[in-house]
């Protein structure tokens, strides 16, 4: 892993307890631009409302949050480590326009 990921000791909130979450910088760098925060971030993570499998093994943890806005944070597992890729916020869900 690059030596830019952050860790982030998830404990009894992570979408699996006892994973240590790494968030690279590219996802870092996606939340401040796009004014993501970490508890949103972790919220994704914890209570999904769906998982896809993406491209080359990533999965996509997908929440939609009172305001209705969707977010999908892109992650793969690596042994005791949950690493997220990418974190991108979506007008719609999972499956567009006809996913609700």
């Amino acid at each position: 892993m690059a030596t830019s990921a952050v860790l982030v000791t998830c404990g009894q909130t992570c979408y699996t307890p006892d994973v240590e979450l790494v968030i690279t910088r590219h996802a870092r760098n996606r939340m401040r631009l796009y004014e993501v925060t970490e508890a949103d971030t972790v919220a994704t993570l914890s209570h999904p409302e769906q998982i896809d499998q993406g491209a080359f093994g990533a999965r996509h943890a997908w929440k939609q949050f009172p305001d209705g806005r969707w977010l999908r944070v892109t992650f793969i597992e690596e042994g005791a480590q949950r690493v997220v890729i990418t974190v991108t916020p979506k007008r719609h869900g999972p499956g567009g326009h006809d996913a609700h």
